[in-house]
């Protein structure tokens, strides 16, 4: 015969691994290992708690008034990673997922722009961004850096690049501001709790979406969207893509130019990850010379835009690919 048993699954309880062998499993009122209990059916559903009722699953919006230029990210719960994922490398693998707990924090709608780079370095000595050079081999040119110098302000609307980690964190304090996190970045790109896979939603065709997959067209340079009838330069262009756009109205996470983010990389199977569901405003700290770049961009292929990828560079390294957006907590 058949018998019916029910099981509660209590959030209190998740990310706390149950030890078959021992037959112990989550006590939900201490969150440690406990004996298995007996099943038996006829739970009443009347007694459990409704769905959304789970407090650290409610959105916090943001305090005070929401700097200019910036988009107000309610603070909530999220999977950070995804089992739908491009593999690459084990590393870089959006696995295993974690649960993270953020607190409201404001975002830059937009990319920062050669404008804004170019007064932090006349007004405040922020070491400048590479300039364009055309000299070298396909892969060591840099004609795509949009920076072109202190006093020219002819490419200011573009998105800056061509800037190592620290002058990007650098920069974002300038501004009375600071790089976002890994997970605050996800979050807003996956469009809060919804966890879309991209920041418009679930259409997987980023080449209508977002600037990404215009290279070089050589080995190293991703080119499936580029329009072979079209004259349009590769690189960064100003104002990216109005398609490539989150519900709460923040541009180009998926393309344009990659980000630097304030961790340090180190894989979710990692220490820096690690501990007791949910994670509270993580951010990776420690581990090895580089940090953390999320989103792709106008070099990358197109599962690049998949708004859970994830890659990592050198702290002291520029790419005409990667530039930077900047944070507030709220």
């Amino acid at each position: 015969g058949l018998t019916r048993v029910d099981l509660a699954l209590k959030m209190a309880c998740f990310g706390v691994v149950s030890d078959p062998a021992s037959r112990q499993t989550c006590d939900p009122v201490t969150k440690g290992l406990a004996p298995e209990p007996r099943l038996s059916g006829g739970l009443d559903l009347a007694t459990l708690p409704a769905p959304g009722s789970w407090p650290d699953a409610r959105q916090v919006s943001c305090h005070g008034q929401v700097p200019p230029g910036m988009t107000c990210i309610p603070g909530g719960v999220f999977l950070l990673g995804t089992e739908h994922f491009f593999p690459a490398t084990t590393a870089t693998d959006p696995l295993p997922q974690r649960l993270v707990l953020l607190a409201p924090f404001a975002l830059d709608t937009s990319e920062v722009t050669v404008g804004q780079v170019r007064a932090l370095v006349r007004e405040q000595g922020l070491p400048p961004p590479d300039e364009p050079n055309t000299s070298g081999s396909s892969t060591m040119r840099t004609e795509a850096c949009t920076y072109r110098g202190v006093d020219d302000g002819s490419n200011d609307g573009a998105p800056a690049n061509c800037l190592p980690w620290v002058t990007a964190d650098r920069a974002c304090q300038a501004l009375g501001k600071r790089l976002p996190t890994e997970s605050e970045w996800e979050y807003a790109a996956r469009n809060l709790e919804e966890e879309s896979l991209y920041p418009w939603g679930t259409d997987p065709d980023a080449c209508d979406h977002a600037i990404v997959a215009h290279g070089f067209g050589g080995f190293v340079d991703a080119t499936e969207c580029e329009d072979p009838m079209s004259t349009k330069s590769y690189g960064p262009i100003a104002g990216g893509s109005a398609l490539d756009v989150t519900e709460l109205g923040v541009l180009n996470l998926a393309g344009n130019v990659s980000e630097w983010v304030e961790d340090r990389f180190a894989p979710y199977a990692g220490g820096c990850w690690s501990g007791s569901a949910p994670l509270v405003d993580p951010a990776c700290a420690s581990g090895p010379a580089g940090h953390s770049i999320r989103g792709g961009s106008w070099q990358d292929a197109t599962y690049n835009a998949n708004s859970t990828s994830r890659t990592e560079s050198l702290t002291d390294e520029a790419s005409e690919a990667v530039g930077f957006r900047c944070a507030v907590s709220m």
